[in-house]
């Protein structure tokens, strides 16, 4: 008797989360449909040398590098689409470093893609058009020569280039984990009001009490 009184309570609880979910899955496929084209990027410079190595140099090849340091710059796709080579329109990414660039000492990109080839240009690094690949995330060690390096950046891509770091695959899981748990407590909160508030009613068929005689 009680679960029939109940019952379009609960019917209209379900409705309301499957309505909830239906939302949520609406709303992340239509984000995944807009195409998004983002780089982010990162430097971290880190000095060879300091006062305290008086006496100590550093050479490449034969070059004495006054003031060595060591950059490690790299960008990730963090968009939902690759970057074309279309969206370099036709230009270099200009990495202006502020210390000559002396050498590419290493490069190396995630999931065995290739990477962009860059080239040093004086106190810039250059970057010529290259597919850069959804969540491709591609690292460069540089030797720089000078005291006080920083990075200036001179483009025109299509897609947003930003200073940050990307999303880790923990941070990811969590935002998926806190929608479903989401989704969850709606479901049993919304079956708990329906039961509390159904078995308040008295059944359909109760014969109405009569008032005694004196």
């Amino acid at each position: 008797m009680t679960l029939a009184a109940g019952w379009p309570e609960q019917v209209t609880a379900v409705s309301a989360v499957i309505g909830l979910v239906l939302t949520f899955v609406a709303v992340h496929a239509a984000r995944a449909a807009i195409p998004r084209r983002k780089l982010v990027y990162s430097i971290e410079f880190t000095p060879l040398l300091s006062s305290t190595h008086s006496g100590l140099t550093v050479s490449l090849s034969g070059e004495r590098i006054n003031e060595p340091q060591t950059a490690t710059l790299k960008l990730t796709n963090t968009g939902n689409r690759e970057i074309r080579v279309t969206d370099f329109n036709d230009e270099t990414i200009e990495f202006q470093l502020h210390a000559r660039v002396v050498a590419v000492l290493s490069s190396s990109s995630t999931d065995n893609r290739r990477e962009p080839l860059v080239r040093p240009l004086g106190n810039t690094l250059e970057m010529p058009a290259h597919v850069i690949g959804r969540r491709q995330e591609v690292t460069y060690k540089l030797l720089l020569d000078g005291d006080n390096p920083s990075l200036q950046l001179r483009h025109s891509l299509s897609a947003s280039l930003k200073r940050g770091y990307p999303p880790s695959p923990t941070e990811r899981q969590a935002w998926w984990t806190l929608g479903v748990s989401y989704l969850a407590l709606a479901l049993i909160l919304s079956l708990g009001w329906s039961t509390i508030h159904g078995t308040g009613k008295p059944p359909s068929n109760m014969p109405k009490p009569t008032p005694s005689s004196s």
